[in-house]
């Protein structure tokens, strides 16, 4: 402004700080040098409290003292019983930056069949205060374990390598000034180990047991026709659908009346895995046909299983199915001692009385025949003179 240029600097320092342990502190003036003049600051007054409640309540257990990095385990539960589900979570902490991070080993969860439900090829960290100090949180892998086996199991750690850039004394740089000097290293980061209990399913067993252990299971049947014929067929399908290890539900028994008769069903699955577990769907299709007509009643399907909720034995059931089925084509009817069908449809061959006249002659009866057969003669014996001759001169030549 009127000829003059006015230019204005402002440069901040941002400190990270910590106490070992409550009380009040006073920070002392901070001063910096400029232009030959010396600046100061205002002192400051800071009270620090014991640990919070949040931390001390944490279900965040590093495998080893405060550090730089580690990694968390978390078990939505340690008690299951066999075909139940729990959700594990591996979740990296570090408060120093790195450049890569590989999988160096990996748990094998004997005993269970898993699912990984989250691993992200690149990490989301979150901002949080771990024992006082600032992290960074970021979930390294979501898994889903259903148990297969009673017993109990130890998870093995999981290992991780990472790039991380570490102090290595000071240089100068291109100006003289002293700046620090850092090197990469490689840095193993490894969880804890953990131990789960399956528990063996409670005792009486049901007879009629599915071996599916869940909740929130349903059943529903429907069939696509109320009324067929003897030599007809229905399609009656049974779905039953919930959460649980119905990967296992590969069957389903079917009580018929004596009458009616089913093939082996044909199976349709879905599956789909969440934090809440497996939830699946399985539809069996089964033809049912009669021998024989009347009005059936199809009892309705049963699916027990064990509920991992109320920890007991329960069973769903659909609703009953009638079925009609009336004289086919091919009806047959059984009495006691004789057997009677319907033979309108079959005609028989008349053996007597049969007069067999001559129509006409046979082709190696006609003249045209001889003709032709004379002629093929002459034709083959004409061809065989003229190769002698030819062989012959060929004889003289050579």
């Amino acid at each position: 402004m009127n000829g003059k240029r006015e230019e204005e600097i402002k440069t901040s320092y941002t400190y990270t700080i910590s106490a070992p342990e409550p009380g009040d502190f006073t920070i002392n003036k901070a001063s910096v040098l400029l232009d030959g003049y010396e600046y100061f600051s205002d002192t400051i007054s800071v009270k620090v409290i014991g640990e919070s409640q949040s931390d001390s309540n944490s279900k965040i257990k590093p495998n080893q003292k405060i550090d730089d990095f580690f990694i968390s385990v978390d078990l939505s539960k340690d008690k299951i019983y066999n075909g139940e589900h729990l959700l594990i979570t591996y979740k990296l902490w570090f408060n120093t930056q790195f450049h890569n991070i590989v999988e160096t080993s990996f748990p094998d969860f004997v005993g269970f069949k898993t699912e990984i439900l989250e691993a992200p090829r690149k990490l989301n960290p979150e901002n949080v205060v771990y024992k006082g100090e600032e992290y960074y949180s970021a979930v390294l892998k979501k898994i889903l374990l259903i148990a297969q086996k009673p017993g109990k199991y130890v998870i093995k750690p999981y290992t991780v390598e990472l790039k991380v850039k570490k102090k290595d004394g000071t240089t100068q740089d291109f100006f003289g000034n002293i700046v620090d000097k850092y090197k990469i290293i490689n840095k193993k980061v490894k969880s804890d180990s953990k131990e789960v209990l399956v528990k063996e399913l409670p005792k009486p067993i049901p007879q009629n047991f599915s071996g599916i252990s869940g909740a929130d299971f349903e059943i529903v049947s429907s069939i696509d026709k109320m009324k067929i014929n003897a030599d007809d067929g229905a399609n009656l399908t049974v779905s039953v659908s919930g959460f649980g290890n119905i990967y296992l539900l590969n069957d389903f028994s079917l009580q018929l009346p004596d009458d009616l008769k089913s093939f082996k069903p044909e199976v349709e699955k879905s599956e789909k895995y969440t934090e809440d577990g497996l939830f699946g769907q399985r539809n069996f299709t089964f033809v049912i046909i009669g021998n024989k007509d009347g009005k059936f009643t199809i009892p309705a399907p049963e699916f027990v299983f064990f509920n991992i909720k109320t920890r007991q034995y329960e069973s769903v059931t659909s609703d009953s199915i009638q079925l009609i089925i009336g004289e086919g084509s091919g009806y047959t009817e059984s009495t006691e001692n004789t057997t009677k069908t319907d033979l309108k449809d079959i005609r028989f061959i008349k053996t007597e009385g049969l007069k067999i006249k001559k129509t006409g002659k046979a082709f190696a009866e006609k003249t045209v025949f001889y003709v032709a057969y004379l002629l093929l003669t002459l034709i083959f014996i004409f061809l065989l003179v003229i190769k002698r001759r030819n062989e012959k001169e060929r004889a003289d030549m050579g």
